[in-house]
């Protein structure tokens, strides 16, 4: 459309400009090679969006989206699988780089610095391009998570109720990372027992100091309310129960079931706490520089870290005040 305006105008500057965008048009194969690249490069702009998220738990759910990326990338021959493997990342016309020099632009200065020089007015090959890009993208996935079916990478989703049995490993990298979960439970168990222990004999020496208190007085509904049990083998009473909807909360459940599994929750709120991006940190310092300005200097820190609380927290608000007791107020 551009193109066609510009080759009926009859001043030096369109012509110049009609010239130009002649040269650096992209090709019909070139546009074909664009739309096949967008189900490629698809699911990383939607792994980026959702992990970069703050509201929910992302890191248990890190993995599986790496899995399923790097299951759609993998070669489907022995011969791909090798092809992949002898790609060099440090070669400077694969490696991703933002030190970029176009070369053949009359209007623009070339970089000089730049390890990666384009001639944007020569058409690209495109022959082949889409699985060469596929394969690149597969040898650096292998380079940077190298990691990821091991137990110490699968834990986290392990921990997860909604998508602890894990479909996304073979049933070996399954059984693998249940028994690191064990291990770890036992490690913690055994902390806490001794520290515990530490902890009941410093009790019983303050106790001896200290003058006798009034006993408490329990209420008479107290026999009403049924105890709950922590089960003696967390782990395997924790893989026996179901998966819970994806829509659910995930801390939130580990929440509502700490006093059936006192350990695999406190396991669990240390992994699933964890933010799969630096996102939310980075959104957060943007808070800080709009709220402290230069118009704002004589704010004090007090202030300062109560106005961030209350940006930061504000989803809870309903939570804690329910709408209808604060209409209840007018």
């Amino acid at each position: 459309m551009l193109i066609s305006i510009l080759s009926a105008k009859t001043d030096s500057d369109s012509k110049k400009d009609y010239k130009r965008l002649k040269q650096i048009m992209l090709e019909v194969e070139e546009w074909e090679v664009i739309e096949d690249l967008i189900p490629i490069l698809q699911p990383f702009a939607d792994a980026t969006d959702y992990l970069g998220g703050s509201k929910y738990c992302t890191h248990s759910t890190m993995i599986p989206i790496l899995i399923d990326i790097f299951k759609r990338l993998k070669p489907l021959t022995s011969i791909g699988e090798k092809k992949a493997a002898e790609i060099n990342l440090k070669n400077p016309e694969i490696a991703f780089d933002n030190q970029v020099s176009i070369e053949d632009d009359d209007e623009e200065q070339p970089n000089p610095t730049a390890t990666r020089k384009l001639k944007i007015k020569e058409p690209v090959i495109t022959r082949g391009l889409i699985d060469k890009i596929k394969l690149t993208l597969y040898a650096a996935m292998k380079h940077y998570w190298n990691d990821l079916f091991t137990p110490k990478a699968l834990l986290p989703s392990l921990l997860d109720p909604r998508i602890k049995q894990l479909s996304f490993v073979t049933v070996s990298q399954r059984f693998d990372t249940e028994g690191f979960l064990s291990n770890k439970y036992e490690e913690e168990k055994l902390l806490l027992s001794s520290s515990s222990s530490a902890s009941s004999s410093t009790q019983v020496n303050s106790k001896e100091k200290k003058k006798k208190k009034p006993q408490k007085y329990d209420s008479i509904f107290a026999s009403f309310k049924k105890p709950v049990i922590p089960t003696t083998d967390e782990v395997n009473d924790y893989l026996d129960l179901k998966e819970i909807s994806i829509e659910s909360d995930p801390l939130m459940w580990w929440h509502g079931h700490q006093e059936q599994f006192p350990i695999l929750s406190k396991l669990a709120r240390r992994y699933l706490a964890v933010y799969a991006c630096s996102t939310s940190s980075e959104r957060l310092f943007s808070d800080a520089g709009n709220l402290l300005t230069s118009k704002r200097t004589r704010m004090s820190p007090k202030l300062f870290k109560k106005i961030m609380f209350l940006k930061r927290n504000s989803i809870h608000l309903e939570s804690i005040h329910p709408i209808h007791s604060q209409l209840e107020l007018f």
